[in-house]
């Protein structure tokens, strides 16, 4: 392809493909300074590495001399070394032999080298004076091999042979083991072409016109089956990947269901926000027809509209937790709206019905203390107690008093207040192994408060137990995000590693047809070519911008600093926006899971600052600390109250922090934000380089 063609610098040869070995017959050095010189200078300007190996009549020296005529800053090539000049005893008689298998491996090496280094290939150049009758057989031998490999590498090779110390027998060999022969006639050089290449060409012309009956033939055909090789392979791909998306979606709805089912000791619902649908939801809450499918307010309350006093809207905006205590349909019911995860928050409930008709038993039994089977204490203004009935018994023996004394200091205090404020007051107080809830309120127009107790103890470790399963969901649904990260990198390899490289070899397919159809002047087929080739390059690219979304490759490719540096730039270009990046250079081997939160963490920052900073720079700064790496993203921009924020986080971004904190918090790292109006923001990422295997779920 034109692609593959370098110029030569060579008059006579014009450009040549990669892999083009050919040799030159000179008479005097002069024949030597007049090719090779123009020729390297060619392939220094055209980011190739060079490299000529020399022997007398022209050394090391004298070459050179000679190409510094034709290139006047020659010495910035030689500094960044681009070039080398060797002599031929150090490299095709290192160590006094001639070992033509090392030679080879060597020009490999040096090729594997200036291709690593960025450069597009690799030109040489060999000057063979030294080549003596006793190792001639072996340099032909060599000279072979070298015409094989040279043709599978991005490689030019010039072998130059001083034309007097060569037979009849000797030139022909050489010939054949070369594509094409450089030989000066008079004053003018003349190119020769060996027989094969010839008989090549001669094959290639009669290839040529077979192949112009055969686009005539398929061209349509090969255009039709293109696209529909691009449609099937993309339809197919994503069909088998929404059906796995599918299944893994209702396996992790099991798993919740699962723990929702087995534990929680209440009505529990795992719902998704502003919709209201249930996704999961256990016994209980299954008998008041509360069932994955369905929603809250139509099956639970009987309702066409969500309740009037549902707090679930708070939660969402401001990821925080809500209570709440209602009596609907004759039921009194203690109620809980909690965010577990970005989109999933637990609604649960308690029946208190029978909790609040004993309160107010007690209330109606305040007169008749003794008769209350729950503890009933009376005690005056100045914290005197008065009387305690059998009940209260397991209270008096956790203050340490008893009838007819004062209580302990602290509570003479709360009495007091209590009495001058006229306001009841409930508090918690635990006595040995059980719990009792005390309501102490003033018996009005006397100088007397009662406190009516309850045993709370079950209560209490339902509550621990509740908390103990929001835990257990956070961290499924932090596992849960994890997977679903691998899972979005599976398909990003998928769509990269099958489905752009299909599409890339298609388009190659298509440039040769169009080439190829233009040089015959096949129009009518070429227009249709022209647009394939348009829809095949629009479709690489939305692939690999789909790519880049669901997963850059350059995170797993290149390390996390990259990543944030490629980022950085991406962010530049779309927005403006100057911002530095800065690595304390430490080493940071991090699990794939945390590189990826991280990532997210800083896109979903970086994205904030743009939409809501006003900032003009930002500094981003990667460190590592000790097993931890930190990452700081600071910004002039317009600030905001941390103390009003924290801890909802932003509303309109708190979805995203309020993901990346809970995230964090679950491998052990964290989220801080230090700002103020008008002082702009630095937020900091922290997080263990290495998640805890041990870690439980």
């Amino acid at each position: 392809m034109k692609e593959n063609s370098r110029k030569t610098g060579i008059e006579v040869v014009g450009d040549a493909p990669w892999g083009s070995h050919f040799c030159q017959f000179y008479q005097t050095p002069d024949d030597l300074t007049n090719i090779l010189p123009l020729y390297f200078k060619a392939g220094l300007e055209n980011n190739e590495f060079c490299l000529w190996i020399t022997s007398a009549p022209l050394n090391a020296e004298k070459s050179q001399k000679s190409i510094e005529k034709v290139i006047p800053d020659f010495e910035q090539y030689l500094d960044k070394e681009q070039i080398k000049i060797i002599p031929h005893t150090d490299w095709y008689l290192e160590g006094g032999v001639f070992t033509p298998q090392k030679v080879l491996a060597n020009w490999i090496n040096e090729l594997k080298k200036a291709l690593a280094k960025g450069y597009d290939g690799m030109r040489v150049a060999g000057d063979t004076a030294w080549v003596e009758k006793t190792y001639w057989r072996d340099f032909i031998d060599y000279e072979t091999a070298t015409n094989k490999i040279i043709g599978k590498h991005n490689m030019l090779s010039v072998c130059a042979y001083p034309l007097d110390r060569c037979d009849a027998f000797e030139l022909i060999e050489i010939i054949n083991n070369h594509q094409f022969t450089l030989i000066k006639q008079a004053t003018e050089w003349k190119l020769l072409e060996n027989v094969e290449r010839r008989q090549l060409k001669a094959e290639l012309r009669r290839v040529r016109h077979e192949l112009e009956v055969w686009i005539e033939e398929r061209s349509v055909e090969l255009a039709e089956t293109t696209k529909r090789l691009i449609q099937g392979t993309i339809e197919r791909k994503w069909a088998g990947e929404e059906r796995r998306k599918h299944e893994r979606r209702l396996q992790q709805e099991k798993n919740l269901n699962r723990i929702l089912l087995d534990s929680m000791p209440c009505i529990a619902l795992l719902m998704r926000p502003k919709t209201r649908d249930v996704i999961a939801s256990n016994k209980a809450a299954g008998k008041v027809g509360a069932i994955p499918g369905t929603q809250c307010f139509k099956t639970w309350a009987k309702r066409d509209e969500p309740c009037p006093w549902c707090l679930a809207p708070e939660v969402w905006a401001d990821s925080g937790e809500r209570r709440l205590e209602i009596e609907d349909n004759g039921l009194v019911w203690d109620v809980a709206w909690v965010k577990i995860a970005e989109d999933l928050y637990l609604h649960y409930a308690f029946d208190i019905t029978q909790r609040k008709q004993a309160e107010e038993k007690i209330k109606q039994l305040a007169i008749f203390p003794a008769e209350t089977p729950d503890p009933v204490l009376c005690i005056k203004k100045n914290g005197y107690l008065q009387f305690a009935n059998p009940a209260a018994w397991p209270i008096i023996v956790a203050l340490e008093t008893k009838p007819g004394e004062f209580l302990p200091a602290e509570w003479k205090h709360l009495i007091a207040e209590i009495y001058h404020s006229q306001n009841r007051r409930e508090i918690e107080l635990e006595c040995r192994d059980r719990i009792f809830s005390i309501i102490i309120t003033p018996f009005t127009g006397t100088d007397f408060l009662y406190a009516y107790g309850r045993n709370i103890t079950e209560h209490k470790q339902i509550e621990k137990q509740i908390q103990v399963y929001q835990e257990q969901l956070r961290y499924l649904a932090a596992e849960l995000s994890f997977a679903e990260e691998r899972e979005r990198r599976r398909i990003a390899t998928m769509l990269h590693d099958h489905i752009i490289q299909n599409l890339g070899f298609s388009k190659i397919s298509l440039e040769i047809l169009a080439e190829t159809a233009a040089g015959f002047g096949h129009d009518k087929h070429l227009n249709s070519i022209k647009e394939l080739e348009v829809i095949t390059e629009e479709m690489i690219k939305y692939t690999r911008s789909l790519t880049f979304d669901l997963s850059p490759p350059i995170l797993y490719e290149l390390g996390f600093e990259v990543a944030v540096e490629w980022l950085i730039e991406q962010i530049h270009k779309r927005h403006g926006i100057l911002i530095f990046f800065e690595n304390d250079g430490q080493p940071k081997s991090l699990d794939d899971d945390i590189r990826s939160l991280l990532f997210q963490a800083a896109r979903e920052l970086l994205v904030n600052v743009v939409k809501h900073a006003q900032a003009t720079h930002v500094n981003v700064f990667v460190s590592r600390k000790k097993d931890h790496i930190k990452i700081d993203i600071e910004d002039n921009g317009i600030g905001f109250d941390v103390v009003r924020i924290s801890p909802r986080m932003d509303k309109n971004s708190g979805f995203g922090l309020f993901n990346i904190r809970e995230r964090l918090h679950y491998i052990g790292g964290g989220l801080e934000l230090d700002s103020g109006p008008g002082r702009g923001t630095r937020a900091s990422l922290t997080a263990p380089l290495a998640i805890d295997k041990d870690m439980p779920i």
